[in-house]
């Protein structure tokens, strides 16, 4: 059994898959990356899967905010109406970053991350309070940030309070790292594949064989031994989040107080960035929240296990392709 994204794992399919099933992994955005390749002869596999993770280095080395010659750093360095010419990767994450805090109220915001790190304690544990959390709100929110796509440039506005405000793509960049994974896939016309971003977002690429879909379980987060269903995917993208497999860093932008209510959330749409994306917005929002967002996409699947951690729940929107829970 393989194990990707957070309270996810990949079961069985390959068990049954009678065509060659490749494996390959690589270590980057902190995480292991896993590929998985059928019915292909091993050379082409692996020079498929080189390109591929060649392709997440350089995505790594544009969209980290810890490296200095990065996009993502270069911005965070500009002063209040500076602004820079951007490659296309960080462009269209930051423009999808917007899109979804603008579809969930401001409940994704990818300018959170020095405002979490200032709040981290000597062991790197994340600490809040009401008071802090609401006295630092005003140093967080996309409005500060300026995108003219035509021009390929993002910047800061001139009349916001940029101080301590910093862009963190952990959210969406391991996600759109994996459609661009897809989009390779598809130059070399390879029509069956899994791949996954260490425990956070598994895209699923056609089926291992005629008769099945890549199965991925739902990992209990309080057991990772566990499973509370499985899902089959056919060419969709499919993210977690959760506050027991991350630790206390989700937080609610609106608010600035830690995500409550949910163990975990998954979500499941055609782009792997916006699964990736919207997990982390799930945590945040309320249940009528994500059923009405579902409603108004209908690509989107939203789970959430709420409820007493004894004995959570799982609640479902969306149209959902198959859901099987685990005796």
């Amino acid at each position: 059994m393989v194990s990707p994204p957070n309270a996810l794992s990949v079961a069985e399919a390959q068990q049954s898959c009678c065509r060659p099933l490749h494996h390959f992994s690589h270590q980057a955005m902190a995480c292991m990356w896993e590929l998985f390749i059928v019915g292909e002869a091993v050379e082409y596999a692996q020079q498929v899967a080189q390109t591929a993770f060649e392709e997440v280095d350089r995505l790594e080395r544009e969209l980290s905010r810890f490296i200095p010659s990065s996009d993502i750093f270069r911005i965070n360095a500009l002063q209040p109406g500076e602004s820079m010419r951007v490659g296309l990767a960080t462009l269209e994450c930051l423009q999808l970053a917007a899109e979804v805090h603008e579809q969930t109220n401001g409940a994704f915001d990818i300018t959170v991350g020095a405002w979490l790190d200032q709040r981290r304690d000597e062991e790197g544990r994340i600490q809040l309070s009401g008071a802090s959390a609401l006295a630092a709100k005003p140093c967080l929110g996309m409005e500060l940030l300026e995108i003219d796509p035509e021009e390929y440039s993002v910047g800061w506005r001139a009349d916001g309070n940029k101080e301590g405000v910093s862009l963190d793509l952990g959210a969406v960049g391991k996600g759109y790292a994996l459609d661009c994974i897809a989009a390779i896939m598809r130059d070399w016309q390879i029509q069956d594949a899994l791949i996954h971003s260490g425990q956070s977002t598994v895209l699923a690429l056609g089926t291992p064989d005629a008769e099945h879909a890549w199965i991925v379980a739902l990992r209990d987060p309080r057991d990772g031994d566990q499973m509370l269903g499985q899902m089959y995917l056919h060419n969709r993208a499919m993210s977690g989040s959760g506050m027991v497999t991350h630790g206390q860093h989700i937080v609610d932008p609106r608010t600035g107080e830690a995500a409550q209510g949910k163990l975990s959330t998954w979500a499941i749409a055609d782009s792997a960035a916006y699964s990736d994306a919207l997990s982390t917005a799930f945590m945040v929002m309320a249940p009528e929240e994500v059923e009405q967002y579902c409603q108004h996409h209908e690509s989107v699947v939203g789970l959430l296990l709420v409820g007493d951690p004894a004995q959570p729940s799982i609640m479902s929107f969306g149209e959902l392709a198959r859901l099987e829970s685990t005796p």
